[in-house]
């Protein structure tokens, strides 16, 4: 029975699972970094609403840290133009800006990051701001910073 369970859970959590996947990131000094070529992939697009071309959401990186400060490990994600193919959003112009993201050891084309969109059904989103998000090896394995 619990095998059943956590494999419920495991199937329900993919539910909402949004990649954010790049080829090449170029640092944009202390404020962030540029992502080229990003884009947004996962099972989850299938039942969005259609994103804006112009827009951008937080995300909430505290999650990976084993020390906790408030409000730190916040990351805004924005983009100008949206293009849709082959099951993946594409992200003109896509920046990631936060005080912590250029201090990150570094940034590579095979890293990504996996964003938590089960707050953000309709009736909920308008009561959490954030998105919980990790950065992820091309191992499929959680950075722990």
């Amino acid at each position: 029975m619990d095998n059943f369970i956590v494999n419920l859970f495991d199937k329900l959590k993919k539910k909402y699972i949004l990649e954010l996947h790049w080829s090449g990131v170029r640092y944009l000094g202390k404020d962030g970094i540029g992502l080229y070529d990003a884009y947004f992939t996962g099972s989850v697009l299938s039942d969005t609403a259609q994103i804006n071309p112009s827009d951008n959401i937080t995300l909430d990186f505290s999650n990976m840290y084993h020390i906790f400060l408030p409000h730190f490990y916040l990351a805004n994600l924005s983009w100008i133009g949206v293009d849709y193919r082959n099951n993946k959003v594409l992200l003109k112009s896509a920046v990631l800006k936060g005080e912590f993201i250029t201090k990150l050891p570094k940034w590579n084309e095979e890293d990504y990051i996996i964003i938590d969109t089960s707050k953000h059904e309709e009736h909920l989103h308008d009561f959490n701001l954030t998105y919980d998000a990790f950065v992820v090896n091309k191992e499929g394995e959680v950075y722990d910073y």
